[in-house]
């Protein structure tokens, strides 16, 4: 339900109505978030590793993982 269906015609306001577009927008807002904080911290890269490699997770797996990204961020020379 959209906001300005929340509003009667009179003038009063439907707090269910109200609260419920909040309710819907918070989760929204937090969802980006999570996924957000999900792709810096490499959770979503290393998911996407054992989904393409086959492999379940296990501390030796996050190691292989972390040490070939780190890798092939550090090791890679810079160009200027």
């Amino acid at each position: 339900m959209s906001i300005e269906r929340a509003i009667h015609m009179a003038g009063e306001v439907e707090w269910d109505a109200v609260w419920s577009w909040c309710r819907q927008t918070t989760r929204g807002v937090a969802r980006v978030i999570v996924g957000l904080l999900g792709e810096l911290s490499d959770e979503r890269a290393y998911a996407r590793h054992l989904a393409a490699h086959g492999r379940r997770h296990s501390g030796e797996e996050w190691r292989r993982f972390s040490e070939a990204r780190l890798g092939a961020k550090y090791l890679r020379p810079k160009c200027c």
